[in-house]
């Protein structure tokens, strides 16, 4: 918070510099010890909607915990190109039951860009987690659902 005196009213003003568009929102005299505060406080900022916060989701992380293989465990990615190449793995799986380059395995990237490499069957499992979690985040953006889903999946 800053202030300021007006020189030409003499009155003290108010303003936080990280919302410059509010400068000055607030009035403070100051006489015989006495403060008087005159004006109005900003109106917080609206909470982001639940297709807002779902939408923050898509573009953040999952944390997946696998259960049968540990080296799988780590925080993914989500994003629509994330989702894309998601798309584009199942898609040679469920043509070829290979990947898109013609291997049975893929060394997919977390979130920091450490390699870890999935079988056919643990990818599966891995682009259903991520499709169930992309698919409510979705519900809730149309206005379908009004539970955003956890960022916590286990495969």
């Amino acid at each position: 918070m800053r202030y300021f005196k007006n020189p030409t009213s003499g009155k003290v003003h108010a303003y936080d510099e990280t919302v410059p568009s509010q400068i000055p929102y607030i009035d403070i005299a100051i006489a015989d010890n006495w403060v008087e505060v005159t004006g109005n406080w900003p109106p917080p900022p609206a909470p982001p909607t639940l297709a807002q916060q779902a939408s923050a989701l898509l573009a953040g992380t999952v944390a997946i915990t696998s259960t049968t293989n540990s080296a799988l465990s780590g925080d993914y990615t989500v994003t629509q190109t994330d989702q894309n190449h998601i798309a584009a793995e199942v898609q040679s799986i469920m043509l070829n039951n290979t990947f898109a380059d013609g291997t049975t395995s893929v060394s997919w990237p977390d979130n920091t860009g450490s390699l870890h490499t999935f079988t056919i069957a643990e990818f599966k499992t891995f682009a259903m987690a991520l499709g169930s979690f992309v698919a409510a985040c979705y519900k809730c953006i149309t206005g379908a659902s009004t539970t955003l889903p956890n960022t916590a999946l286990t495969i």
